[in-house]
């Protein structure tokens, strides 16, 4: 029997919104940002709505039509901690503007000063992971979230419009001014157990985790990413 293939399809009112939280977390510097915190090159996060779609040829389409800003999350350059009753209180009225749209997943951003390098594949770490599978799974099966999407960023020393080059199907990557981004997508597979309840395993999956080689994975076309191309990306500031 083949394996279950998935497709996140992001709209571009939700990818303009997640790229626009993710380099104002990035570069807008906090007025107070605390003992310890950096005041620019921060994480930020988001929730993700929209709807499923399943058929019977072991296939499922998660279609993110809007991202919703979470402004109460407290966040630092290598860790965000969501705000539940922020996550309570839109699953409640978010119905009433985007009557077919469910939460249906999350993002959050990884941060890399520009000093620093850029990793090969960047993508969930292995917190996210163990907090996925491990520490928040009950919490996040019970919100319906099954969907995990990561934008990585680094700020550039010179201006830069370019699609990303060659990207595995769960990624896309691409250069926006003096920012290089990309976006990787994740679904959490669920299943329930009489002993341990609910359960959640993260495709794709790739053998030495987080840092693997997408060429030598068994799973990369489990889960592709369709979104709004780098070609339609480009600098019009000069245009009037």
């Amino acid at each position: 029997m083949a394996a279950r293939k998935y497709l996140v399809r992001v709209s571009e009112s939700a990818f303009m919104h997640m790229t626009l939280a993710t380099i104002a977390a990035y570069d807008v510097p906090r007025q107070a940002p605390g003992k310890g915190n950096s005041a620019r090159w921060n994480e930020t996060y988001g929730l993700l709505w929209g709807h499923k779609i399943s058929s019977d040829r072991d296939s499922c389409i998660y279609s993110i039509e809007h991202a919703t800003i979470d402004g109460h999350a407290k966040s630092a350059h290598s860790w965000v901690l969501p705000s539940t009753e922020y996550r309570e209180k839109l699953s409640e009225v978010v119905p009433a503007f985007w009557p077919s749209a469910r939460l249906i997943g999350e993002f959050h951003s990884h941060p890399y000063k520009p000093k620093d390098g850029f990793p090969a594949t960047p993508g969930l770490s292995d917190t996210d992971l163990r907090l996925i599978e491990q520490e928040e799974t009950g919490e996040l099966h019970k919100a319906g979230i099954l969907v995990f999407l990561i934008v990585s960023i680094k700020g550039l020393q010179k201006k830069a419009w370019a699609n990303g080059g060659h990207n595995p199907a769960n990624q896309f990557s691409w250069r926006m001014g003096r920012y290089r981004l990309s976006l990787t997508a994740y679904v959490a597979s669920a299943r329930h157990s009489r002993k341990a309840g609910p359960q959640l395993t993260v495709l794709p999956r790739h053998k030495g985790w987080p840092k693997y080689r997408h060429a030598q994975s068994p799973n990369t076309r489990i889960v592709t990413l369709s979104a709004p191309t780098g070609a339609g990306i480009k600098d019009f500031s000069d245009f009037w």
